[in-house]
Order: structure tokens, then C-alpha cells, then sequence
């Protein structure tokens, strides 16, 4: 989930319609198509996991471990990225405009002048670090759930515990249920979730993240369903992308268009909260079918993912305003925006990151250069 932001914040730049600070002449409708796709699921999933693995910390750490361990791997990293790569993000984005518009050479002028300017230090948003924004709220609503949890009868919290497995571990109901729940927040919201980049974030968009990180938090505790995942998986993604590409090319033009009134929304509304519970039960499962064995290069890749997602926000500015003016084809220009941004955060953790005091603060620990062996574990 991670490293399909640097795909989602490629083919941002090469939509037929400016959806930020920057875009390129060459664009194509498939990048629309892969934009949207990916948004519909991918932070939806993330946060699922991370309030799994936060309950995985709680069991195994208590509270406070849990706590202090967020505070290391994701407040640390929030603040001083924010104000790291704040400049950085707004430069490149100068950059890559005026060198669409008048030049590689007026594009550096542009940008050192915004690097030279104070103002560019101050962040206004929290850019694509909005997730770890949101993840600290998260942290504070669950010490606030497991105090008040403290209150309420074993008995309760173990019917709920059982009804919510019985839930998981039925393919349609764990699809119809939650869909619907999310369809109606995605309704009020407009449509559908956004990326939140404000200082002060929306509370329903909050709230409509928070279901999927507490789903996450009650998964780890009825954990014994997961095997549940890996049936009809392939089915689900199947039908999520059908659907998908049935509400993107045939539904929404015969209600005007992506998010043009009620019609829309109510149509993204009602099919994205299916493509989101779907996905991620259908991707979990394929992952679990496929990927669950230990692999030191899944590992690796997986330590990776967090350094290469906080670095490559930047050059999704720059390496397009590199190659604008190159006559590349547009599918040139995003394999090498993304190839880059992935090649940059990979050599940049193996050599700076990955055994220093950086790579301790992002992972929890600092490993050996190169790709570990793995320890055994248990069954």
C-alpha cells in the first residue's frame, strides 16, 4: 500500500485535469482510470492494517509500549519530515511548472528562489504525510476505547467479539455490511474519501477512516478468521474491478460525469463502498495465499516501503518537470517518474538508512546493509 503511492502520485501529473500544483501536457484518460482505482482502496486497506498491528502492539506491549513506540515511528517521523520536505515539495512543484511553460532553466531559477524564501519552510498542509496526521488521532482514540472497554462486561465484549467474527469469516455478509455503512459515509462526504492534507482535519473524514483502522483493531482480536480471506479472493477482485470500470465508464457518464451533482455521488457512493471492502478482503487474502511465507526480499521491501514513501513526494515534482520537455510518450514519462522515485528511496535506505539511526527510528531497529536472513518462527 505504501509503494503504490508513488503509482498514484505519478498519474496524478498526467490526468486531463489538473488535480494539483502540477500538470503535463502529455496526459492520457488511463491515468484518470489508475488514479481513481487506487484511491478507492488503497488508504482504506493501510489503515485497516495499522490498526491491526497497532492491537498486535497493545497484546504484546501493553498501552504504553504501544504508544511509545508510535510515538518513535510515527510522530517523530511526521514533524520532521513535515518541515524537511516542505520546501522541497513546494520547489519542485515550481520547478516542474515553469519548466513546462518556459524551460528547465527557468524552473531552477524558480525553484531556488522558492528555496531561498523562509516562507517556504513554514508547511501549510500536511502534504502526503496526512496519513501519519491521522494515524496520531487514531493512536489517541484507541488508549480512549481500551479504557472505556475496561468499563463494559466480559460477557458484552465477548458476544460482539463473536458476532463480528461470524461477520468476517462470511464472504457476503463481510461485503455487505461494512459496504453499506461506508457507502453512506462516502455519501456524505461528497462521494467518497478524501486525502486530507489540512492542519485541521475533517472529523467525518476521520470517522470514515477510523472504521477501517478499528475493523483492523477488532481483526487482531478474532485473528483466527484470516484464513477465511484467502476464499473467493480472486473472485472479489474480479468483481471490484469490474464494478469499478463499470461505474467509471458506463454509470457515471450517464449521470454527468465524476462527482458532477447527487446522481454521482450517490453512484460513487454506493460502488465504492463495495470496491473498498471488497479489495480489501480479496487483495489480503491473495496476499495471504501467496505471500505467507517468511522472505528475507519481501522483508527488505517491506522495511523500504516506509523511507521510499516519505522521499518520494518531492520528486513526483522534479522528475516530471525533468523529462516535460523530453517528447517522450506519456506512458516514457510516468515509468520513468515512478521507476525513479522507487530507484532513489531504494538506494538512498540501503545506503543512509537502512543500518543508521534513521532506519532505527522507521523500523524500530537497525539492521545490517544488504538483505538479512531471516530468523525462524514459529508456526
Amino acid at each position: 500500500m505504501m509503494l503504490l503511492g508513488l503509482v498514484f502520485h505519478t498519474v496524478i501529473s498526467y490526468m486531463p485535469f489538473a488535480a494539483w500544483a502540477y500538470q503535463d501536457r502529455a496526459t492520457t484518460p488511463a491515468a484518470t482510470l489508475i488514479f481513481f482505482y487506487i484511491h478507492l482502496f488503497r488508504m482504506h486497506i493501510f489503515f485497516a492494517l495499522a490498526g491491526f498491528f497497532c492491537a498486535m502492539q497493545v497484546s504484546r506491549r501493553g498501552l504504553g509500549g504501544m504508544v511509545r513506540d508510535r510515538f518513535q515511528r510515527i510522530a517523530i517521523p511526521f514533524a520532521v519530515a513535515l518541515f524537511v520536505l516542505s520546501p522541497l515539495v513546494i520547489a519542485g512543484a515550481e520547478f516542474a511548472v515553469h519548466s513546462r511553460d518556459a524551460g528547465i532553466a527557468a524552473g531552477w531559477t524558480r525553484a531556488v528562489a522558492v528555496l531561498s524564501s523562509p516562507q517556504s519552510y513554514l508547511p501549510g498542509t500536511t502534504m502526503h504525510l496526512w496519513f501519519l496526521y491521522y494515524l496520531l488521532y487514531f493512536y489517541l482514540a484507541t488508549v480512549t476505547l481500551y479504557g472505556v472497554c475496561r468499563f463494559i462486561p466480559v460477557e458484552t465484549r465477548a458476544l460482539v467479539a463473536s458476532r463480528f467474527s461470524m461477520l468476517v469469516a462470511r464472504p457476503v455478509l463481510r461485503v455487505l455490511v461494512p459496504g453499506c455503512v461506508t457507502a453512506a459515509m462516502f455519501f456524505w462526504l461528497g462521494g467518497f474519501t478524501l486525502s486530507d492534507e489540512a492542519l485541521l482535519p475533517s472529523p467525518l473524514n476521520l470517522l470514515a477512516y477510523f472504521t477501517f483502522f478499528g475493523f483492523g483493531l477488532l481483526l487482531h482480536a478474532e485473528r483466527h478468521v484470516l484464513p477465511t480471506f484467502t476464499r473467493f479472493a480472486w473472485s472479489q477482485v474480479i468483481a471490484a474491478t469490474a464494478l469499478y470500470l463499470l461505474m467509471m465508464l458506463v454509470m457515471l457518464p450517464r449521470v454527468g460525469g465524476w462527482l458532477s451533482g447527487p446522481a454521482s455521488a450517490l453512484v460513487v457512493a454506493l460502488t465504492g463502498g463495495a470496491i473498498a471492502w471488497m479489495l480489501l478482503f480479496g487483495l489480503t487474502g491473495l496476499f495471504l495465499r501467496y505471500l505467507n511465507r517468511p522472505s528475507p526480499y519481501v522483508r527488505y521491501f517491506v522495511d523500504a516501503s516506509y523511507w521510499i514513501y516519505l522521499t518520494h513526494y518531492a520528486l513526483a515534482f522534479w522528475l516530471p518537470g525533468l523529462v516535460v520537455n523530453t517528447g517522450l510518450s506519456v506512458w516514457s514519462r510516468m515509468a520513468l517518474v515512478t521507476g525513479g522515485m522507487g530507484l532513489f528511496g531504494l538506494a538512498t535506505y540501503a545506503l543512509l538508512v537502512r543500518s543508521s539511526f534513521i532506519g532505527e527510528v522507521l523500523n524500530g531497529r537497525r539492521y545490517q546493509r544488504g538483505v538479512a536472513p531471516l530468523a525462524p518462527m514459529a508456526a
